[in-house]
């Protein structure tokens, strides 16, 4: 009798390709993600035949060339230590995002802000960089005259840092100024990465070789946020092994409460918001290859996102104005209290593509949809 799979038992696996479609193995004590919903699919060019044989039946197809993915939710949580990459990390430079891991605060301590800021921006001090876009993304605390945290939505190379929040005051030199270790995630044009995966599962394991793909996002009021993954590869071999024992992060998602959204450096309430990287993911036809396809590459990218805030008056949010006149919105959302293990999601301008009105347990709400604006600076995804 044969014995049952059960497939809670399973483990994911992914390690960074030294050369991007030569399979190395991951390792369970390094390179174990945990995951929900795993799916994988086989995808093989199957070829019809038409071939006459006196029969009205079909001669049996060829089984060509085969394509794989998988498909897998994340919790949205950092490591626990700030600077410290999250154990999904790995992910991101293989969907054409790049990691900046800042292992130490900027500066080492809080130093003054220079002089000409408002409450919207801020000249940072002497040990700031002066590069252009350095810390877009990146979140950072106020302290002595004017005390806050906010997040940077623009970075110039004058110093100057656009807020994504408006302070109490303006941040001149009786402020001073910290960038907290951080774990940044922004979109990139270069070569991505490319993954080795494993998937275990109960006495069985599935290879992959190849792997890249295309990630989104969904965090819920009062819950917790989830990356949704789906990366495409070459089907090496599936093979019989035990489930090894995975090492992994401590701690838990963060719950989205206590924190800050806001459209405009303006607060709103809403149930969910999402946000997808919109990568065109594609496998080139290459008859030298061992599948006939080549490892799958990122063609280009359409970052977009929803919200559902509650309605207000057309003299608070004016939104459908927004909307009609495709006027960009400055979108930030943060969550967490546990430095390394705190949130943060930065859109400098969102353009509103879909503006429709909405019910919400008896309350009016805005279903909104919306593209990312800027070359490389759609969007950015923070752990501090």
């Amino acid at each position: 009798m044969s014995r049952t799979i059960r497939l809670k038992n399973a483990l994911l696996l992914a390690v960074t390709e030294a050369e991007a479609g030569v399979y190395e193995d991951p390792t369970a004590s390094t390179d174990s993600i945990k995951v929900e919903n795993c799916r994988l699919t086989f995808d093989p060019n199957m070829i019809e035949t038409n071939e006459y044989t006196g029969s009205l039946d079909a001669s049996a197809p060829i089984v060509g060339g085969m394509r794989a993915s998988l498909a897998f939710d994340v919790l949205l949580k950092g490591s626990g230590t700030a600077g410290t990459a999250p154990e999904w990390g790995v992910l991101m430079p293989a969907c054409n995002w790049q990691e900046v891991a800042s292992a130490a605060a900027v500066p080492v301590a809080a130093e003054a802000l220079a002089a000409g800021g408002s409450t919207t921006t801020a000249v940072l001090g002497a040990t700031a960089l002066g590069t252009a876009n350095l810390y877009r993304g990146m979140p950072i605390v106020f302290s002595e005259a004017v005390e806050g945290t906010s997040f940077i939505a623009a970075y110039s190379a004058g110093k100057t840092a656009t807020l994504t929040d408006t302070l109490g005051g303006a941040l001149v030199a009786t402020s001073d100024y910290q960038i907290p270790a951080n774990v940044l995630y922004r979109p990139v044009s270069g070569d991505p990465d490319a993954l080795s995966m494993r998937f275990y599962q109960d006495g069985t394991s599935y290879k992959f070789r190849g792997c890249r793909g295309d990630w989104s996002l969904r965090a819920d009021a009062g819950g917790v946020g989830r990356l949704s993954y789906t990366m495409t590869g070459i089907f090496v071999a599936e093979e019989d092994a035990g489930v090894p024992t995975g090492a992994f992060q401590a701690g838990q998602a963060p719950v989205w409460r206590n924190g800050v959204m806001s459209i405009g450096r303006a607060a709103v309430a809403l149930s969910s918001l999402t946000l997808a990287s919109g990568n065109q993911v594609v496998s080139q036809p290459n008859p030298n290859a061992e599948e006939g396809f080549d490892v799958a590459d990122i063609m280009s990218r359409r970052i977009t996102g929803t919200l559902d805030p509650k309605k207000g008056l057309k003299a608070t949010a004016d939104r459908l104005g927004h909307f009609k006149a495709g006027t960009p919105a400055l979108i930030h959302a943060r969550w967490g209290t546990t430095a390394g293990n705190r949130i943060g999601i930065t859109v400098p301008a969102a353009q509103y593509t879909r503006h429709e009105l909405g019910e919400r347990e008896g309350a009016a709400i805005t279903n909104l949809s919306f593209q990312t604006t800027g070359e490389d600076a759609g969007a950015f995804l923070t752990i501090w």
